[in-house]
C-alpha cells in the first residue's frame, strides 16, 4: 500500500509540474507577442513569426513520447544554452529566436517532464532579455524598468522624455526623487548634462543620411541647445515650441494614433485606456510619444491656470516668465530631441550599427 501511494504522489507531483511547466511555456510565448506582433521598430520577419502563428501555442500543447522526437528536443533545448549567452551581449538575437521557434513549431513536443522544465526554464529565461531589449538602451540598464507605471507616470503625467537621449544615472534619480516638485528641481539641476546628452544624441544622426527636413530640424535644435546653453531660455524654448508642432506633423498614423490615445489617457485619468495602450503598442512608440500630451495641454485663458512646465501653447499664446525656467528648457531640449530620434531613427540606426560592428 505504501509503495502504491508512494507511485501515485510521484505520478501527481510529476503532472503538477507538467502542468506548471507547461504553463511557462504559454506565459512566455505569450509575451514575446504581446512585445513583437505590435512593435513598429521590429524587422518583418520577426514580427509574423509571433503575430501570424496562430498554431504556435496550440503546438505547444501536442506531445507524444516516441525517443526521436525526445531526443529531437533535447537537441533543441541543449542549442538554446549558447543562445542564452549570445543573446545578453551579441547582436543576432532575433534570429536565433526565429530558428528557435520554427524548431519548436515543426517538432512535436514529448511527454517528458524534465524536458519541458528545462524547456520552460529556458524560453523563461529569453522571455526576460527580450523584455529588456524592447526598451531603449538607456532605459535598459536603469532601476526604473523594475517599475514601468513609474515610466509612464514620468511621461504622460509630467511630460519628462526618456527615450534614448536621458543618461542612465538621471532616469534613476527622477525615478527615486519624492515628487513632482523634487523632480523638477532634479531637471533643473542636470541642464548642462541634459545639453551634453541632446548633443551627443544629435552626434549619433551623423551615422546615416539625412533628409533635408532632418538637417534643418538638427540645425534648429542646435541653435536651441546654444542659446539655452548661454542661458538665454525664452530664445531657446521658443523655438523648441517651433519645432515640436513640425514635429507632431511628421508622425506617421500609428504614432500619431496612439499620440490621440495617450493624450485620451492623461485627460480622462482612466487607467483602463491606458492600460488597452501599452498592452496592444510598442512600448518603445510609447515611451517615444508619452510626453507629448503634457507638452501639448489645453488651457482656457482666464478660466483654468496656464501650465508652468514646458508648454507650446503657453509659449506661443500667452508667454510668461514662469514658463521660461531652466526645468523647463530641460524638459523641452529632452521632449523634441528624443522625438527627432524616434522619428529619424538615430537610436534604431546606431544600434544597427553596432550590429554590423
Amino acid at each position: 500500500m505504501g509503495a502504491e501511494k508512494a507511485k501515485i504522489e510521484r505520478q501527481t507531483n510529476n503532472t503538477t509540474a507538467y502542468s506548471l511547466s507547461l504553463q511557462k511555456i504559454q506565459d512566455s510565448i505569450r509575451s514575446f507577442s504581446t512585445y513583437y506582433s505590435n512593435s513598429i521598430d521590429l524587422p518583418k520577419n520577426i514580427s509574423s513569426l509571433f503575430s501570424n502563428n496562430s498554431d504556435l501555442i496550440n503546438n505547444l500543447l501536442s506531445f507524444t513520447s516516441t525517443s526521436d522526437m525526445a531526443k529531437s528536443l533535447v537537441r533543441i533545448t541543449d542549442s538554446l544554452s549558447p543562445i542564452i549567452q549570445r543573446i545578453q551581449t551579441a547582436t543576432d538575437w532575433q534570429n536565433s529566436l526565429t530558428q528557435i521557434f520554427s524548431n519548436i513549431q515543426q517538432t512535436r513536443l514529448p511527454e517528458n517532464i524534465g524536458t519541458i522544465t528545462k524547456l520552460a526554464e529556458m524560453l523563461a529565461q529569453i522571455d526576460s532579455v527580450a523584455y529588456i531589449r524592447s526598451y531603449p538602451s538607456n532605459i535598459q540598464r536603469s532601476g526604473i524598468l523594475a517599475k514601468k507605471g513609474k515610466l509612464i507616470d514620468l511621461e504622460l503625467k509630467e511630460g519628462i522624455a526618456l527615450y534614448s537621449v536621458i543618461r542612465t544615472e538621471l532616469i534613476d534619480e527622477l525615478a527615486i526623487a519624492g515628487s513632482t516638485h523634487h523632480r523638477r528641481i532634479v531637471l533643473a539641476h542636470s541642464l548642462n548634462y541634459i545639453i551634453e546628452d541632446c548633443r551627443g544624441a544629435i552626434k549619433k544622426s551623423k551615422n546615416r543620411q539625412e533628409s533635408e527636413e532632418e538637417e534643418s530640424l538638427i540645425q534648429l535644435l542646435q541653435e536651441a541647445l546654444d542659446v539655452i546653453a548661454e542661458k538665454h531660455l525664452a530664445s531657446g524654448e521658443a523655438l523648441l515650441a517651433g519645432i515640436l508642432s513640425h514635429l507632431i506633423d511628421l508622425l506617421k498614423k500609428p504614432e500619431s494614433e496612439l499620440y490621440r490615445k495617450l493624450k485620451s489617457a492623461r485627460e480622462t485619468e482612466n487607467p483602463k485606456t491606458l492600460d488597452k495602450v501599452t498592452k496592444t503598442t510598442s512600448i518603445s512608440s510609447i515611451i517615444a510619444i508619452a510626453p507629448i500630451p503634457a507638452a501639448m495641454q489645453g488651457y482656457a485663458y482666464g478660466k483654468t491656470p496656464i501650465p508652468t512646465t514646458f508648454s507650446r501653447h503657453a509659449i506661443a499664446h500667452h508667454p510668461n516668465k514662469q514658463q521660461f525656467t531652466p526645468a523647463n528648457a530641460a524638459q523641452g531640449l529632452l521632449l523634441i530631441t528624443s522625438l527627432m530620434s524616434y522619428i529619424f531613427g538615430w537610436e534604431r540606426d546606431n544600434y544597427e550599427a553596432h550590429v554590423i560592428c
